[in-house]
């Protein structure tokens, strides 16, 4: 059985979360997407970030989205909209 995540400021690797997602979330990474031609930037600056998440945290895709949804306070501290 897999911890929940427990998002820790002061931990090593949510320090390194928080700057990639603060990164993806830049004004700069979404003219990127758009000069790329992505038609919703949005969406696909969501799948980007939880796709990090995923994989520096080891989980599957589906268990990220479900600790998203039922923790609103993750939500708004990680900065992922939905």
């Amino acid at each position: 059985m897999l911890y929940p995540l427990i998002p820790d400021d002061k931990h090593p690797k949510w320090i390194i979360v928080l700057k990639i997602l603060e990164i993806i979330g830049s004004h700069r990474s979404r003219k990127i997407a758009v000069r790329l031609k992505i038609s919703d930037v949005d969406n696909f600056l969501l799948v980007i970030k939880i796709l990090i998440l995923s994989n520096l945290f080891e989980r599957d895709i589906s268990g990220i989205i479900s600790e998203i949804k039922n923790k609103p306070k993750f939500r708004v501290k990680k900065n992922i909209k939905r």
